[in-house]
């Protein structure tokens, strides 16, 4: 016989579990992400960083110690992610000021798109003070709940595309070679795309111009790369 009070605190349960807080991902690309525990989906917004440093040609190590999650350009970046709940809100939690980092980066995930926001740590410290980000259940840890479709006037400065937010890590003259780099990659991609019939097409002329520039450009890369 079925034990009624088991199963409905089962039941129960199983509304508080993982895919329920996000059923509204059930036609997400990220609704497999909900099923991960807490650290797993922190290592998702960890990789996603690390990726867009990859296919930026920007330098990214792995953490010097437990204190912070990459290194950027030599700058340490501790990285916090968090999925928008049914509520619409966003919790960036276990944030620790006394930890070894240079900057914080929050990674929201909606269910059709993905937010970044980027703080140095003085900023965040002076968003303590203004208890804006409070103690979660220690003196350690920090958290703070954002709305995640008005968000406060403390964070839209810092919102940005993660690739715009990859450029703070560099230095001026980084920024500037970062930029003749990609603008040399953007051309050879495009070149190597085009089909023998396009290139029948250009006269003589501008033909040799675009292989000039071509050269030049894979001299470019192999400079910087």
């Amino acid at each position: 016989m079925s034990n009624g009070l088991a199963l409905e605190l089962a039941l129960e349960l199983a509304k508080n579990s993982s895919p329920y807080n996000y059923i509204h991902f059930k036609d997400s690309p990220f609704f497999n992400f909900t099923f991960l525990a807490p650290r797993s989906k922190g290592k998702i917004g960890e990789t996603l960083v690390k990726n867009c440093c990859l296919s930026k040609n920007i330098r990214c190590e792995k953490a010097l110690n437990s204190q912070h999650d990459l290194i950027i350009n030599g700058k340490r970046i501790e990285i916090k992610t968090s999925f928008i709940n049914k509520d619409n809100r966003l919790l960036f939690q276990q944030i620790r000021i006394n930890q070894n980092w240079d900057f914080i980066i929050f990674v929201g995930f909606y269910t059709n798109d993905v937010k970044v926001w980027c703080m140095t740590k003085s900023y965040i410290e002076e968003l303590v003070k203004q208890n804006i980000i409070v103690k979660q259940h220690s003196k350690e840890n920090l958290w703070v709940w954002i709305d995640g479709y008005n968000i406060p006037n403390w964070l839209l400065p810092k919102s940005a595309r993660i690739e715009d937010v990859m450029k703070l890590f560099l230095s001026e003259k980084e920024n500037k070679d970062h930029l003749i780099l990609q603008k040399a990659k953007r051309f050879n991609t495009e070149f190597l795309k085009m089909t023998a019939e396009e290139l029948k097409e250009l006269d003589e002329g501008k033909l040799r111009e675009m292989l000039e520039e071509y050269q030049r450009n894979t001299d470019i890369i192999k400079k910087y790369e």
